[in-house]
C-alpha cells in the first residue's frame, strides 16, 4: 500500500534523465556518475532501512559509500561508513552532501577524498523524518511517532505526531519547539506539514530518496501480455529508438517493471538478455533510468544490486552482487 503513495510522489520517470542540471552550469556529455552504497562485511546488520517511513539509528556496520564513473569505468571510493547513512541529500548546486551516521549528523563536500565533518548531535535515535540547515546557521530536525488509544480493542483514536526540534546555538541542547498531530501521510509515511517549517523553510536539495529510480515511465510500448498476467514491454532508447529495452512488467498497486530485461538493437537485429525471466510469484521490481547512452538498472525503491548497460554495445559495463542500495545518477563529484 505505501507504494501507491510512492507513486504519487516519484520524481524520475524510465529512460529519462535522473538529475538535471541544476546550478545553471551546462555539463558536459557522460558528466553524471553513479552514486552508490555497498556493504563491506557480512553480518546481521547489513540490511537497508525502508526510506519512506520514520527511520531508526541504524547499527553499526562498516558500508563503502562508491562512485562508478561510466565514461573512466573507474569504480572509486567515496567515503568508508560505520552505519547505514540516513536521510542522505545532496545541496542544491551539488557542492556537498549532508547525511546521518550513526548518533551524528554530518556533512561532507562532493569530492574524492573529503573528511565528513559534524554538524550536530541528533537530539533522538528513533523514528527520524528529516533534518535541515538554516540561514542563520540553526538546525533542524523532524521526527514522527504513532500514538494509538484504545478501549478495549478498539481504536479510539489515532494519529501521526510530527515534532520539530530546533538547535540555535550549538553550544546549547535541542528543544522540541513544534509539534503537529496532523504529520504523517495515509500509510504513516514521513510528512513534514507546513506547520513544522514555520518560520525555518527547508532549502532546495536533492534527496536521495527523491532521486531513487521507480515505475515503467511513459515511454513504452506493450508487447504481450502472458498467462500469469505479466506483460512485456518495449522502452526504446532516447538516442536510438531502434535501441532500447524488452522488460517486463506487472500491475499491483501501480504498474512495475520486472525481469526479464533483455536488450535490443532492432536496427542490426540484436539481442542479449541482462536479467533473465523470474518465475517467482513475486518477480523483483526493477527501477531503470538512461544517461547519455548508459542504462542503471536497480532494485526499484532501494537501489540496489546496480547494473549499468552500454545501450550503444549491449555490454553490461558495471554489476553490483553484493548487498547495495541507494544507486542513483549524480553530476560527478567536484575536482
Amino acid at each position: 500500500m505505501i507504494k501507491a503513495y510512492l507513486a504519487a510522489i516519484a520524481i524520475v520517470a524510465a529512460f529519462v534523465a535522473v538529475v538535471e542540471p541544476i546550478d545553471g552550469q551546462a555539463h558536459p556529455p557522460n558528466a553524471y556518475v553513479v552514486s552508490y552504497l555497498v556493504s563491506a562485511s557480512r553480518d546481521s546488520n547489513d540490511w537497508v532501512p525502508w526510506w519512506t517511513l520514520p527511520i531508526h539509528r541504524m547499527p553499526p556496520h562498516p558500508w563503502e559509500w562508491r562512485v562508478y564513473d561510466p565514461r573512466t569505468g573507474r569504480d572509486r571510493l567515496f567515503l568508508k561508513l560505520s552505519s547505514y547513512p540516513l536521510l542522505t541529500r545532496w545541496d542544491s548546486t551539488y557542492q556537498s552532501v549532508e547525511f546521518i551516521q550513526g548518533d551524528e549528523i554530518q556533512q561532507a563536500p562532493w569530492r574524492f577524498g573529503a573528511v565528513p565533518r559534524v554538524l550536530a548531535k541528533v537530539p533522538t535515535d528513533s523514528c527520524l523524518c528529516d533534518f535541515w540547515s538554516d540561514a542563520a546557521g540553526g538546525m533542524h530536525l523532524v521526527d514522527q511517532r504513532e500514538v494509538v488509544i484504545r478501549s478495549e480493542s478498539t481504536v479510539v483514536w489515532a494519529a501521526q505526531i510530527g515534532r520539530r526540534w530546533d538547535l540555535a546555538n550549538r553550544s546549547r541542547p535541542w528543544q522540541v519547539t513544534v509539534v503537529d498531530s496532523s504529520a504523517g501521510g495515509h500509510y504513516g509515511e514521513c510528512y513534514v506539514t507546513p506547520k513544522l517549517e514555520a518560520g525555518v523553510p527547508r532549502p532546495k536539495q536533492f534527496r536521495l530518496a527523491e532521486l531513487l529510480m521507480f515505475g515503467v515511465g511513459e515511454r513504452y510500448t506493450t508487447l504481450s501480455t502472458g498467462a500469469d498476467g505479466r506483460d512485456l514491454l518495449w522502452v526504446p532508447s532516447q538516442m536510438d529508438s531502434a535501441l532500447g529495452l524488452e522488460i517486463g512488467a506487472t500491475e499491483g498497486d501501480t504498474y512495475h517493471a520486472t525481469e526479464p530485461v533483455v536488450w535490443v538493437d532492432r536496427a542490426r537485429n540484436r539481442r542479449r538478455v541482462i536479467l533473465p525471466w523470474n518465475e517467482a510469484d513475486t518477480p523483483d521490481q526493477l527501477g531503470f533510468a538512461e544517461r547519455d547512452g548508459k542504462v542503471l538498472l536497480a532494485t526499484e525503491i532501494e537501489g540496489g544490486s546496480p547494473t549499468v548497460l552500454d545501450l550503444r554495445s549491449g555490454e553490461v559495463r558495471f554489476r553490483v552482487d553484493r548487498v547495495s542500495a541507494g544507486a542513483v545518477w549524480v553530476p560527478t563529484p567536484r575536482p
